[in-house]
């Protein structure tokens, strides 16, 4: 690869960074009160048949893209699919783009495959036990030392949680409150319109982080206490 090719693929990586960096935050705050609103629109609801046929168009169309790029890939073109990766993740991660149904059976990973990026498979366990009432899953993601569940209510409660290795700790906030969680240290804090924040340690080298907006704290310990990993 020549010179000038080089430059120019850093200078796409480095455009990619900055596009995320500053514009990431808005894009899932959109995310999230759009599916806030298609929560509360009965009209909206999407069957589990026109889900499926969803997937099936989608895979159709991925298929037929990626033919298409095969035939015409050269040394650039690498900035469209990672920021079609990018979007897909985020979009997912802010509640499930196309719904939870269509969330579970995949459609994730068969999206991400399709323009050329792996979804790593399912490798850290982390199991919700107990859900305040009106929560459901609205999406997850995972990778090889992480794992992300979002739950929400029709009412714009949101709960986070996760459970990830090193490279992803969290430092808690200066002042947080100092708790026991499952028989583990941890720390609670207020962050104000973000909800609580609860941070700990599950001894395995692992840390769990739970963020919840619209809940009480003894809800929140709750929930915590009733994590299985």
């Amino acid at each position: 690869m020549i010179r000038h090719e080089q430059l120019l693929e850093q200078y796409e990586e480095a455009l990619f960074a900055l596009l995320m960096e500053e514009n990431a935050p808005k894009w899932e705050e959109e995310l999230e009160k759009e599916l806030t609103a298609l929560e509360a629109d009965p009209a909206a609801a999407v069957s589990p048949e026109n889900d499926r046929r969803n997937v099936v168009t989608i895979r159709s169309a991925l298929a037929q893209e990626g033919d298409r790029q095969r035939r015409n890939r050269g040394g650039r073109g690498r900035l469209r699919p990672l920021l079609a990766a990018a979007c897909l993740a985020l979009a997912f991660l802010a509640g499930g783009f196309f719904g939870p149904q269509l969330a579970r059976e995949g459609a994730l990973s068969a999206l991400l495959a399709g323009i050329g990026v792996e979804m790593p498979q399912k490798t850290l366990e982390l199991e919700v036990k107990w859900l305040p009432e009106g929560y459901q899953l609205a999406g997850e993601s995972w990778g090889e030392d992480f794992r992300i569940q979002t739950y929400q209510n029709h009412r714009g409660g949101r709960l986070v949680v996760s459970r990830h290795g090193p490279k992803w700790t969290v430092e808690p906030v200066p002042d947080a409150e100092e708790v026991d969680i499952l028989d583990h240290p941890a720390k609670l804090a207020w962050l104000g319109q973000e909800g609580w924040q609860v941070l700990w340690s599950d001894g395995e080298n692992w840390q769990i982080e739970v963020k919840a907006r619209d809940l009480s704290r003894e809800d929140v310990i709750k929930f915590c206490e009733k994590l299985k990993y």
